[in-house]
């Protein structure tokens, strides 16, 4: 059928109302008014969502829910005399009048008042995604945990890494990357001080090194820490 699948997924999310009603009858000793008085009592018509599906099986929420209480007053309206033919045609009419009707089958199984009677089972499906959704919650936290943990990796890393190039005891340490390294580090994130890069390279040049800033020396330092921005636009990149 070109609709069968549309037909098994109303089938599979939700209850005719009538079949609901059927389950409660098979509780009873033959007692349709022991149907419509548990319907009113537990209130099915406002504590339920209702549903009504079309002759196309299209879904659509009911925001008039009469049908279910004009259902609830025909399974009550049977007299004790009542023929047998007559009480056919008022169930009849009482199926009749909620043959669209739904109600969603997630809506039911957490319903107590109808799965205390242990008539409806609730699939173990959902036992099931709901431990998967837990195993997948506690996967998450712990790959959440895994990259924190990643991440104070490279960070002693890197700190470790400068450590050992401003380490004047190390093997290979070299003097003006040390030094290139705490000029930037002084001039733009220790200093506040608004000036432009050859004022602040000069200053602390001169304070913490005896390079003399007109000569090679200082003015390598000076040019190895200016910022790509204030490069001159001769200088090759």
């Amino acid at each position: 059928m070109l609709i069968s699948k549309v037909k098994d997924s109303v089938e599979n999310e939700y209850f005719y109302v009538w079949q609901v009603a059927e389950l409660l009858y098979s509780q009873t000793e033959g007692n349709w008014e022991d149907v419509a008085q548990f319907l009113g009592y537990y209130d099915f018509e406002t504590k339920l969502p209702l549903y009504k599906c079309d002759y196309c099986y299209r879904i659509t929420e009911a925001s008039d829910k009469k049908s279910i209480r004009k259902f609830i007053d025909l399974l009550n309206s049977f007299l004790p005399f009542d023929s047998e033919e007559k009480s056919k045609k008022v169930v009849i009419s009482a199926k009749v009048a909620v043959s669209m009707d739904l109600w969603r089958k997630q809506d039911i199984y957490n319903f107590q008042p109808i799965m205390d009677l242990g008539i409806i089972e609730k699939p173990q499906t959902n036992i099931v995604q709901e431990n998967s959704l837990d195993k997948l919650k506690a996967e998450l936290q712990e790959k959440d945990a895994e990259i924190e943990l990643l991440r104070q990796s490279q960070s002693t890393q890197q700190n470790n890494l400068l450590n050992q190039i401003l380490d004047d005891q190390h093997p290979f340490y070299a003097l003006d990357l040390a030094r290139a390294i705490q000029l930037w580090k002084h001039a733009y994130i220790e200093s506040a001080k608004e000036d432009s890069h050859t004022n602040k390279a000069n200053l602390w040049i001169v304070k913490n090194t005896n390079y003399d800033v007109n000569k090679s020396s200082g003015s390598r330092l000076r040019e190895i820490t200016t910022p790509l921005k204030d490069w001159n636009p001769q200088r090759t990149k």
